[in-house]
């Protein structure tokens, strides 16, 4: 009786080929589906962190009888030189009452801070809840947005010369780190115009945490530096400088009224602890806590962000796909669309919904938005 023979037999090339032509459709169909349950999971961390931020501010309110200034300017120049920032003053809200205590903001000036060794780093502390998660810039600002100071502490390692990648850079970004598993840090490139490496200690020019939120200083602005007066700096918004808006102030309505609005790190976002004016262009010192609705959202920044006019950089934007996010007077947090009516005008009746929304006080119905 004959043996038979099993012949021993494995994959062909084609069968190889179909196999991972398969996986690959499947992880095509997969992926976006996972950055997009990324995105919504940032967008809720952002939107909560936002919330947090119109409780502190009622909180504040309450016991202040009105909202916390937009910057707080020195006795002899009140207007744009070194000020506390808003973000300082709602420290004791958000559980951070020791970093308050030790800033003591009520007793130190900014100017006070910067001068000193011991305190000037505390400038550096990372808030995460003054931070979007959807943004992967840098966590301290850049060499375009620096308060002015000797520098007295050793730089963080962390060099700042990152390029902020583009949207569609984050989706393939997001693509490609979801079969690790992890997100990649932003690619280095040279930003525009060329930055300087960050100066050793004891150099002009203080880097402090970046934040991602800030106050409405209504649509507000003067593109002509010697256009404005010192009434400007009070803005038409909830914040602006050394402003006390309360209830009162607030005549269209707390839900029909931005308090806190978003900037991306790609458009120098912001800073927490406060601001200056130190390139003494009389109203730079506004955007670094506040933004204005004279701007689209999402507008290019001026490439040089001390310049005069630094555009987009002292509007609002984000990183969320369409829009950004928006706390309401009333304590609600909206998604407002990109592409939300936008029209400047010196007449409240021909306002944008976007500008009416800036405003506190134009007068104007809004509707649905």
């Amino acid at each position: 009786m004959g043996k038979l023979s099993l012949a021993r037999r494995g994959f062909t090339l084609i069968e190889l080929l179909a196999v991972f032509a398969v996986i690959g459709i499947l992880v095509a169909l997969l992926l976006p589906a996972i950055q997009h349950a990324r995105e919504s999971a940032r967008r809720t961390q952002c939107k909560s962190n936002l919330h947090q931020i119109g409780i502190a501010l009622h909180s504040y309110q309450s016991l202040q009888g009105v909202l916390p200034p937009g910057c707080v300017g020195l006795d002899g120049d009140p207007v744009n030189i070194q000020g506390w920032g808003w973000g300082v003053m709602l420290l004791p809200y958000l559980d951070q009452q020791p970093l308050y205590d030790t800033l003591q903001p009520n007793h130190h000036s900014l100017a006070d801070v910067l001068a000193d060794p011991n305190l000037q780093p505390y400038l550096l502390t990372p808030l995460p809840i003054y931070r979007c998660a959807s943004d992967l810039g840098d966590g301290i600002q850049s060499t375009e947005r620096t308060l002015s100071g000797f520098i007295l502490t050793s730089q963080p390692s962390q060099t700042l010369a990152l390029r902020y990648p583009s949207k569609d850079q984050l989706v393939i970004l997001a693509l490609q780190s979801s079969l690790a598993c992890v997100m990649p840090p932003p690619p280095p490139w040279n930003p525009p115009p060329p930055s300087a490496p960050p100066p050793p200690p004891g150099t002009w020019g203080v880097r402090a945490a970046t934040s991602n939120y800030i106050g409405s200083f209504g649509d507000f602005w003067q593109t002509d530096s010697n256009a404005w007066s010192s009434a400007d700096f009070a803005g038409n918004g909830l914040f602006g400088s050394n402003s006390n808006v309360g209830s009162s102030g607030i005549p269209d309505g707390a839900s029909q009224t931005f308090a806190v609005g978003e900037r991306g790190w790609n458009a120098y976002g912001s800073i927490w602890a406060g601001t200056d004016g130190w390139d003494r262009c009389e109203r730079e010192g506004i955007p670094m806590v506040m933004g204005t609705a004279f701007y689209k959202m999402n507008s290019t920044p001026d490439p040089y962000n001390l310049s005069c006019d630094p555009k987009g950089a002292a509007g609002y934007g984000s990183m969320h796909a369409g829009g950004a996010h928006f706390l309401m007077a009333d304590g609600a947090v909206r998604f407002v669309s990109e592409q939300i009516n936008f029209a400047n005008s010196n007449d409240p009746t021909q306002l944008g919904v976007y500008q009416k929304l800036a405003r506190r006080n134009d007068g104007q119905t809004i509707g649905d938005f």
